[in-house]
């Protein structure tokens, strides 16, 4: 059955096709109502409308009488239209919106959506006619997961997922609603990066897309739409009623890996509410992994009980902290479960934002009418915008995009695969999911951009989620400082010349036997033959060689399986810092690594090897930058050495500078930050930084 519908904000009908939201026609504050109408000529054998998604108050009228009224965004309901079989009705359904003061976001079930971007109203997904009775509260089938202790089985076969996060924000439509094409090319793009699971964080996608990733052998994994709630108890209530009848309706799909009832839930839930509901989905689903509260208090904070079958961690850090808080995040004595990090990795690449100086987009558009802020606590584009089209940052970024784009994905291309090899390193870790899919309006941490194209080759990605890889881990060397041992390691990428141990370790998702053949610096060999059980990192080889500095190229083979990766060797020099290195006396507090793109404006690091040698920065990085204003008043005259752009707010902030013979910088040669090397003497990085920057103040 086909209806024809209209719209009418207050001034008047007007056709629409339904799906639809009122994004561009009302302002974006405006929560309705809005009146939807059609006329439906009902056969004489009745039947039933099925409303598969309204945002988010929905009262119908059937000749402008009440008959229903449906509150709640993610959930389906129908209409019985039998006591009027044979005759032509006039339906009217009223639409209200949340997010505004009817229904606060906080007091709904409203996702993470109004902080991506803003919320949506309307009747955004299809109304299907149904000559019979729709069953939209459809039974579990028998669960295709098995857990033992921390191993996860899908079908009898170990499981080790590796997803993406995706919170629903399509900017085409406004609205969570992909249709069949959409989806189908997205689930195209994301199968071809070896992707196996799509976390739908704080959602609910069309059950179309679900079945569609079944086909393909694809997972899901449901997170129920609570971020941030109100701790009022009659909110609460309503929220708990609108993720059951969630469950209810989604638990038919056999592909669900995990449902967890929250994201990060903090201060505002009672953990006898989180319990509760908990206990509702497992007796519900008959599912093995279910989960209170993705990230977890313990990461997130509020009441410390926490209930469920799995661990679910979301670590953001600079690569250098990655291996500690992994480490703290294993399960040492604690009962053995699955671990997954449920978000994770992330990292936002520079935006084109000089290309958007004529063309905006709605979604950093100054215009309220748009894009108001809502409740988004990042609301940078706007002023960014403006900045390019009557500021300097426009014309800075034109004449070094080329650099910066290259710069930023390399970046986090570097920075992503170390974070994933170490995930697969942590005891009892099951899986992992990477923030994100897309680009939205308050990140770029997308593995594809704000046009939906991928960003990352496919042998790339591929290499993030194959089932097997061999990851180098560092030799034990704990330093004796002040009367007693520090924590310490020997990097793995960067080495002092002389003897240097390699040694190597197989995560395998099915279990593999062979022999590493190995080859670097005109040194060869191969290992003794090893067994890697399935889903335990397991050491399959080591190996002593002499490197001479330069850059050597490490050939590992294991099967099928060959990496390679550049080893940087690093000749010895004094063990003191120069005094032409100066600590700045002020500095700002900045990830050197997370949400920025490392800008070299001196060619010094060029012609010394430090464009795009990512490890070489990590032994030196530090967590702090200066501010321009400090160094006109300190150092008046200074000059940009090495810059930190922030690829969220686009602030550029100097890391080194140069001024009469003197290098300012908040860079550690003397290591000492999460995982570098402690002391100048044990820092191979901070040797290679002293050499660069006297070579820099030598030269003309």
């Amino acid at each position: 059955m086909t209806l024809d519908w209209s719209m009418d904000f207050g001034d008047g009908p007007r056709a629409v096709e339904v799906p639809h939201v009122w994004h561009g026609s009302m302002p974006m504050s405006w929560e309705g109502p809005a009146l939807y109408s059609c006329e439906v000529d009902v056969p004489p054998g009745g039947g039933w409308l099925v409303f598969h998604g309204v945002s988010y108050l929905a009262v119908v009228r059937i000749n402008d009488e009440e008959v229903l009224r449906h509150e709640g965004i993610w959930d389906a309901f129908s209409l019985d239209l039998r006591a009027w079989a044979g005759s032509k009705i006039n339906l009217s359904v009223e639409v209200v919106k949340n997010g505004g003061p009817s229904y606060p976001v906080k007091d709904v079930a409203s996702g993470f959506l109004p902080y991506v971007y803003h919320t949506f109203g309307g009747i955004f997904r299809e109304v299907e006619w149904s000559a019979s009775e729709p069953i939209l509260d459809a039974e579990a089938p028998p669960s295709r997961m098995r857990v033992e202790e921390d191993r996860v089985f899908v079908d009898g076969q170990p499981f080790f997922g590796r997803g993406v996060l995706t919170w629903g924000w399509y900017p085409e439509t406004t609205s969570p609603h992909p249709d069949e094409d959409t989806f189908i090319k997205e689930i195209d793009t994301i199968q071809r990066m070896g992707f196996n699971l799509i976390k739908f964080c704080l959602w609910l996608p069309p059950h179309g897309y679900l079945e569609e990733m079944n086909r393909r052998g694809m997972m899901a994994w449901i997170e129920l739409p609570i971020w941030l709630p109100s701790s009022d108890a009659a909110a609460l209530e309503r929220m708990k009623q609108e993720s059951l009848r969630i469950v209810r309706q989604y638990r038919r799909h056999s592909n669900i890996l995990a449902w967890t009832a929250g994201c990060e839930l903090s201060e505002g839930i009672p953990p006898e509410w989180r319990r509760d509901l908990v206990a509702e989905i497992q007796a519900l689903t008959r599912h093995p992994l279910v989960k209170d509260n993705s990230g977890g208090a313990e990461m997130y904070g509020g009441h410390p009980a926490e209930f469920g079958t799995f661990e679910d961690f979301h670590p953001y850090c600079d690569p250098m902290f990655y291996p500690q808080v992994m480490d703290s995040l294993s399960a040492g004595p604690r009962e053995r479960k699955p671990i997954f990090f449920g978000e994770f990795n992330d990292h936002d690449l520079v935006r084109p934002l000089h290309q958007w100086v004529e063309e905006t987009p709605y979604w950093a558009s100054d215009d309220p009418a748009l894009n108001a802020q809502g409740v988004r606590w990042q609301y940078d584009f706007p002023a960014i915008v403006e900045q390019c089209r009557s500021g300097s940052l426009g014309d800075w970024l034109v004449s070094r995009w080329e650099e910066l784009i290259a710069t930023s994905i390399s970046q986090s291309t570097w920075m992503r695969e170390e974070a994933f090899d170490l995930a697969r390193m942590v005891p009892g870790c099951a899986g992992w999911v990477v923030t994100g899919h897309r680009h939205t309006p308050i990140s770029s941490t997308g593995m594809v951009d704000d046009t939906g194209e991928p960003i990352f080759p496919p042998e790339v990605t591929k290499r993030w989620t194959s089932d097997t890889r061999l990851i180098l881990f560092p030799r034990r060397t704990p330093p004796w400082i002040d009367g007693g041992n520090r924590v310490g390691w020997e990097p793995t990428r960067v080495r002092f010349a002389g003897e240097c141990l390699f040694q190597v370790a197989v995560h395998s998702v099915h279990g593999e036997e062979g022999s590493l053949a190995w080859e670097i610096g005109g040194f060869r060999g191969v290992c003794d033959a090893k067994s890697a059980p399935s889903m335990q990192p397991t050491e399959v080889g080591r190996f002593v060689v002499h490197l001479t500095p330069g850059v050597h190229d490490l050939e590992l083979r294991w099967g099928r399986v060959v990496q390679r990766q550049a080893i940087h060797v690093v000749e010895r020099g004094g063990s003191a810092i120069p005094d032409f290195l100066i600590p700045p006396a002020e500095s700002l507090a900045r990830p050197f690594f997370r949400e920025s793109c490392l800008v070299l404006d001196h060619p010094i690091w060029r012609q010394c090897g430090w464009e795009h040698a990512w490890p070489l920065w990590r032994l030196v990085a530090s967590d702090t930058a200066m501010s321009s204003a400090w160094l006109d008043s300190a150092f008046p005259g200074w000059e940009p050495i090495l810059t930190r752009l922030d690829t969220r707010t686009y602030e550029r902030a100097p890391l080194a500078v140069r001024h009469q013979g003197k290098i300012i910088t908040t860079l550690r040669p003397q290591g000492g930050l999460g995982d570098q090397p402690i002391g100048v003497s044990r820092n191979p990085g901070g040797h290679a930084l002293i050499r660069t920057l006297r070579a820099l103040l030598a030269g003309p």
